[in-house]
């Protein structure tokens, strides 16, 4: 069922429809003016599917810095952003001169599906044609168990005789950086497999994309082979029948450096092997998604179970173990901030993968190791000791940003601390603790120290000249959040060191005793910063102290903070803040408002896809920190999971219109196992 409302928002009435699919997206208007397109990944490569079922070389919707050519691929870079892709799954169907296209296509009985399941886009129609209709059913996935490889399936079975068009295409055009430096190999005429290769950006990334085409019927005519320069293009013909099916499946495969030494006779074989054996690709596909979904929230409200399905199918797309890459904002759905890594990883995407994939949640803090030189060099800059990690970072871990404000975001440095830390109790693993995790930790309380000023007047330690969570605000001294991020970095510093056999510097304790935090003395409510009076803030700031980060404050000192800083946001506020407000109103009992804060989210995600977006009047699509406190505030708010290093604890703050949780795979010091949250209580399983 496509959501109804005109603006393409998730609508509270729609949200509590009790017959919502918790698995299947459908769109029945393809020319909705408010349609987003699908979103699909593998945690390699990413792209969006508009409404004809193929990335189509030509952008179908220009908004929300979305990717020209409609490819994303982690690890090809120029110097600070991902670089948009060849459109490498081009399969374009033409009847006589006129293509299968949104914009010139008489379209009946139209319907197109997103299977969270699965991850495979299937888009159904008939065209209808001077000569009479053609039905148009195509099928689009990137495999999920061979990370490089795509397949595109369209079949077209007409009521009249008629020829039938199939062009396949590498397309290079939007490659960003080509500067004449693609080169094509000229296959013979008997290979089957026509493969594109291109050295691009300032590190000359060389990339490569070969297809192979599996037809049934044979083609009747010779395909029809062109060189574009920037790319290819094979037209393939038929003679149809009334009633007789066309089909046309390519395999294609789309290959870096990074993922091979030799991408361009990889990617050939990678495309050959599928063609040769297409059963075992599938099956090896679904199988690989099954294991993903067998660690899962389940509730027994259908609207809620749908959002919890569209944010876990997100972050899945953009997550695959073993690579140390991981999404920026956008993951690989938009190329927004240039899919540059910001403490939206540690703080907000992180913990709910970590806590139900560990293997998925490694990539997070595998990234920050790797990228620790370039956080020592961003400190050194500065005439500081330890590690500086950048906001925002890309291949190396130098900052990419110096010049503007936020590079002084310096709390990023405890989200990452706390990131590492939490990933040792989710994982038990103390070999990433001694060998990488410590330090992290280490390496950023050591930036914290060289960092403080002493007060001598106050007899206190400050930060000064920082940029907030709130980047309102912009530089300020004394930021609650920065200052006792810092204090937490150091406390688990010591500990660490101990765990682990590393000295334990003793400034370390002094200074997170003596660090300042401004707070309301008879409310005990958190300040911003110093100079803070009631000024409208862009998200969560002063709430993260009561969580993630656990500061002990008495009820009423929480309530206080939540309350006075909810009336703070914009009309148009981004995602994360209800979050925040949700847990804590959670903590304090308070389930209803914890659920009106999740319905607060809502028109973040739009239809018929729920993409979700940073605003619900921006097109930043597909919005992941915001999914990633969506998931947070059911795991951390409604099923009152905390992070200790006892282990993962729990207790139920189920709103009325939820009457059981389970949460599927969950992990606590490498145990895996499940978990009820019922009205009475919770039970683990």
């Amino acid at each position: 069922m496509e959501n109804p409302d005109r603006a393409g928002q998730l609508t509270r009435e729609y949200f509590n429809d009790p017959d919502l699919d918790p698995w299947i997206r459908e769109s029945r208007d393809p020319l909705h003016p408010n349609r987003r397109d699908a979103f699909c990944g593998n945690g390699l490569i990413g792209l969006r599917v508009p409404a004809a079922g193929e990335p189509s070389i030509y952008p179908e919707t220009i908004c929300g810095d979305m990717v020209p050519g409609g490819t994303l691929m982690y690890h090809v870079l120029d110097e600070n952003s991902l670089i948009p892709m060849f459109n490498f799954l081009g399969l374009v169907l033409k009847e006589g001169d006129t293509e299968f296209r949104r914009d010139t296509a008489n379209w009946r009985n139209f319907r197109q599906t997103l299977d969270w399941r699965t991850g495979i886009v299937r888009t159904v129609c008939d065209w209808t044609r001077p000569g009479g209709s053609i039905r148009v059913e195509t099928e689009i996935r990137l495999s999920r168990a061979r990370r490089n490889l795509g397949i595109v399936h369209t079949t077209a079975t007409p009521d009249f005789p008629c020829a039938l068009h199939f062009t396949d295409s590498v397309d290079g055009t939007f490659l960003e950086m080509l500067s004449g430096a693609a080169t094509f190999p000229r296959a013979p005429k008997s290979d089957r497999i026509r493969t594109f290769y291109a050295e691009t950006g300032p590190f000359r990334r060389l990339v490569a994309a070969s297809t192979v085409l599996e037809c049934v019927p044979q083609p009747e005519t010779p395909e029809k082979f062109t060189a574009t320069g920037a790319g290819f293009r094979r037209e393939t013909t038929f003679r149809a029948l009334p009633g007789q099916t066309v089909s046309v499946r390519k395999f294609a495969a789309l290959v870096s450096e990074h993922d091979s030494p030799d991408p361009v006779n990889s990617s050939r074989m990678l495309a050959a092997a599928a063609a040769d054996d297409p059963a075992s690709e599938r099956s090896s596909h679904f199988e690989a998604w099954r294991r993903l979904w067998e660690s899962d929230i389940e509730v027994d409200h259908p609207g809620l179970q749908m959002v919890i399905h569209a944010s876990l199918y997100a972050l899945y797309c953009c997550l695959a173990e073993r690579t140390e890459a991981v999404p920026g904002p956008t993951g690989l759905a938009g190329n927004a901030w240039g899919g540059r890594i910001f403490w939206d990883d540690d703080l907000w995407m992180f913990p709910p993968v970590a806590l139900l994939h560990p293997e998925l949640g490694r990539n997070f803090v595998d990234y920050r190791f790797k990228t620790l030189p370039g956080a020592k060099r961003n400190a050194a800059a500065r005439g500081l000791e330890g590690a500086q990690f950048a906001w925002e970072s890309a291949e190396t871990g130098d900052e990419t940003i110096p010049g503007l404000i936020y590079a002084r975001q310096h709390h990023v440095n405890s989200d990452v601390a706390l990131a590492a830390w939490q990933y040792f109790l989710i994982s038990g693993d103390k070999t990433y603790l001694e060998e990488k995790g410590a330090e992290i930790i280490v390496e950023s309380a050591r930036f914290w120290t060289s960092r403080v000023h002493w007060n001598n007047e106050r007899e206190r330690y400050e930060i000064r000249g920082v940029c907030c969570a709130d980047e309102n605000a912009g530089i300020r001294n004394n930021n609650a959040l920065t200052n006792f991020g810092a204090a937490h970095t150091l406390r688990l510093a010591e500990r660490v060191a101990a765990m682990t056999g590393r000295p334990v510097d003793p400034r370390w304790r002094e200074i997170a005793d003596k660090l300042w935090i401004p707070a309301e003395p008879e409310s005990g409510r958190i300040i911003e910063h110093d100079t803070y009076c009631g000024e409208t803030i862009k998200q969560a700031d002063a709430a993260l102290l009561i969580y993630p980060y656990g500061m002990e404050l008495s009820a009423s000192a929480r309530r206080a903070t939540i309350d006075y800083y909810k009336s703070r946001y914009p009309e148009n506020k981004i995602m994360m803040g209800s979050a925040i407000d949700g847990i804590i109103a959670a903590e304090l009992g308070d389930a209803k408002e914890a659920w009106e804060a999740l319905l607060d989210t809502l028109p973040h995600f739009h239809a018929p896809f729920l993409l979700a977006s940073e605003s619900p009047v921006n097109d930043r699509f597909c919005f992941m920190t915001g999914l990633g406190g969506v998931l947070q505030l059911v795991l951390a708010g409604f099923a009152g999971l905390r992070i200790t290093p006892e282990g993962v604890t729990a207790a139920s703050h189920l709103p009325e219109k939820i009457n059981s949780l389970k949460i599927k795979g969950l992990h606590s010091q490498g145990d895996r196992f499940d978990l009820e949250v019922g009205p009475d209580g919770v039970r683990r399983i």
